[in-house]
């Protein structure tokens, strides 16, 4: 456990320093970045996903190339710059990779480029994000037909009868 430990630790201080930068960047105050951080580095999401073996480290992999991908979407916004842009488009497809934590910033890049970007070239911009949206799409459906390296042929819920089931589908949500 300490060879995890000690990198879970060391990956969720660079999401803390991510998120200081990405704050700083985004309220143009490094006081309110530092706060913010401090917020994030002590919570209990992210106390969770670093020292819960089974949250594995893809979540701090996902999570790092996420908060990358806005920065340089920050970037790109201020200096109009398509290499910022490339970078950002480039971090979103690599966290994806580790973890789908980072699939709504396919909503939220969008958005902000449209609300925020006073680019003449938006249109171009919007079909490279959709554009990435959709090899990500075909990559995932593809996934259906590559077959399984294990058998599933036996279902949790096999053995347990109708009115198990329901009773099961209805108490779930309370004792959750």
């Amino acid at each position: 456990y300490l060879p995890y430990a000690i990198i879970s630790l060391l990956f969720h201080l660079i999401n803390v320093v991510l998120v200081y930068h990405l704050a700083s960047i985004f309220f143009k105050n490094k006081r309110i970045g530092i706060v913010v951080s401090l917020i994030f580095g002590v919570t209990a999401s992210t106390y969770q996903a670093t020292s819960w073996v089974l949250a594995d480290l893809g979540v701090h992999s996902a999570t790092i190339l996420s908060l990358l991908s806005l920065i340089f979407l920050l970037k790109f916004l201020d200096t109009k710059s398509d290499k910022h842009l490339n970078f950002s488009l480039i971090s979103l497809g690599l966290s994806l990779l580790f973890k789908e934590i980072s699939i709504g910033l396919f909503i939220l890049i969008p958005i902000w480029i449209y609300l925020f970007g006073s680019l003449k070239n938006k249109k171009r911009y919007l079909n490279k994000i959709f554009a990435l949206l959709a090899v990500y799409i075909l990559l995932r459906v593809s996934m259906v037909f590559i077959p399984a390296s294990y058998s599933r042929d036996v279902l949790s819920v096999k053995n347990q009868n109708p009115r198990t089931l329901i009773y099961n589908l209805a108490t779930l949500p309370l004792k959750g």
